[in-house]
């Protein structure tokens, strides 16, 4: 029992020292999605930052196409979402842990949750939020209210899109009817990013 907790305490210690980078991939997903409650869990155990696991079950549970596979009757469980985070959880931390060791591991860090409650709090958060709905003290599934939210937030960025695209096909027309000495250096987004920094509206 000693030597297990003192083990896990060593790993932890250790991996600390590589778990300061956030990837491009959750910065980008926590920037484009604002509307998401992001959670401090304040955990241990993971060799990642709380931001960084939590990405990656938004990622599985609340972005299209994924979200309405776990909403309409499709459920998931706490088990099922430590797994989908597993590569991010200390190997030591992987297996059950016994009380008298996890007692040790609470006595290192009082204020911080071992994996499975720090997931279990993140989707509790998010049931609170609204965005998940508990069918049992473990399993979850994606609310109707978000699905609906979801999908206007997708016809909306397609709405957006498709204006973008029809209004470079009007650009390019008309590009293409200046001499050759006028069109040079021209380019669209530079253009379009312009016209947002001066505030007017985009497509």
């Amino acid at each position: 029992m000693e030597q297990r907790a003192q083990t896990l305490i060593s790993a932890v210690r250790t991996c600390k020292r590589f778990t300061r980078e956030i990837p491009d991939f959750a910065e980008n997903l926590m920037e484009a999605r604002q509307d998401i409650p992001w959670s401090d869990t304040r955990s241990v155990g993971f060799a990642v930052r709380d931001c960084v696991w939590q990405a990656e079950l938004v990622l599985e549970y609340l972005t299209d196409p994924r979200a309405h596979d776990y909403g309409w009757g499709g459920e998931f469980k706490v088990e099922q979402a430590l797994r989908h985070i597993e590569d991010h959880i200390i190997a030591g931390f992987r297996s059950p842990i016994s009380q008298p060791v996890r007692a040790k591991l609470e006595a290192a860090w009082p204020d911080r949750k071992l994996p499975t409650e720090a997931v279990e709090v993140f989707l509790d958060h998010l049931v609170n939020e609204g965005l998940l709905t508990s069918i049992s003290a473990v399993e979850y599934r994606v609310s109707e209210e978000y699905l609906a939210a979801l999908s206007r937030r997708t016809m909306r960025l397609q709405a957006i899109e498709r204006r973008r695209s029809e209004l470079r096909t009007r650009i390019d027309a008309i590009i293409t009817r200046l001499p050759a000495s006028e069109q040079m250096g021209f380019e669209f987004e530079v253009w379009q990013g312009t016209r947002a920094d001066h505030g007017e509206a985009g497509p």
